[in-house]
């Protein structure tokens, strides 16, 4: 037998996202219809956005310095922070420096040389990178005189001074950075030349300790333990 009553079309039992789609309901439009799927995975896409990572800063310009040179400089410089303030006139300076730059693996290659008025002569050879952090060189120095750096000198020596002596050779250093910004410093020596030398004590006449010659081969000097290593000395007078 046939259902008595008008025929109707069936109904679509499919579940959307936000309901039933098949009717609507009173007062509602086709528009809204539409939109009720459609804002669970509104919500969802705004949900994993808010949940994503910042995108990361921009990374800063690359700079690249190629070539720079000074030539027959003069530097005047005085410290009036100590008790003896101190004064030095540095000439003939020759400064040449290729390639300096924020990024990259090569390092930049630095020569420098310079004269003090005391006819104290110094020359430096260094190799530098910025990123990681790693300045490595060798210095090689003539004739400096101990008695002009007295000042510096007087709280390690208390109740004495320098009052002559000279001091020649080399130095080779490097300086990096650990995972904590702290510098870590290594410096060491080939050979120094002391000549010479003369400590006075304060009021007397005489010094109280005169070196003629000192020669010192293979120095490490380890600036965190504060100690030194010596590989060899040769003291004469």
């Amino acid at each position: 037998m046939l259902p008595r009553g008008p025929l109707r079309p069936p109904q679509r039992g499919g579940e959307g996202l936000g309901g039933r789609e098949g009717r609507l309901r009173p007062g509602e439009g086709r528009e809204a219809v539409l939109i009720r799927p459609i804002l669970p995975a509104i919500l969802l896409l705004a949900a994993a956005a808010a949940a994503a990572p910042a995108p990361a800063a921009p990374a800063g310009p690359d700079v690249l310095l190629a070539l720079a040179r000074i030539r027959d400089g003069v530097l005047r410089f005085e410290d009036r922070s100590l008790p003896e303030p101190f004064r030095t006139r540095i000439e003939a300076i020759n400064l040449d420096m290729r390639d300096l730059a924020t990024e990259g693996t090569l390092p930049a290659e630095i020569r420098l040389d310079y004269v003090t008025d005391a006819g104290e002569k110094f020359t430096h050879e260094d190799v530098l990178r910025l990123a990681p952090f790693e300045f490595t060189g060798n210095l090689q120095f003539d004739s400096i005189r101990l008695s002009r750096y007295a000042p510096y000198l007087a709280a390690a020596i208390p109740g004495g001074s320098i009052s002559n002596g000279s001091l020649s050779g080399s130095a080779q250093y490097r300086v990096t950075v650990d995972k904590n910004g702290e510098p870590l410093v290594e410096v060491s020596s080939e050979s120094l030349a002391l000549r010479d030398f003369a400590l006075m004590l304060k009021g007397a006449k005489a010094p109280a300790l005169s070196v003629p010659e000192l020669d010192v081969r293979g120095a490490m000097l380890d600036l965190g333990g504060r100690s030194v290593r010596v590989a060899g000395v040769d003291l004469k007078g």
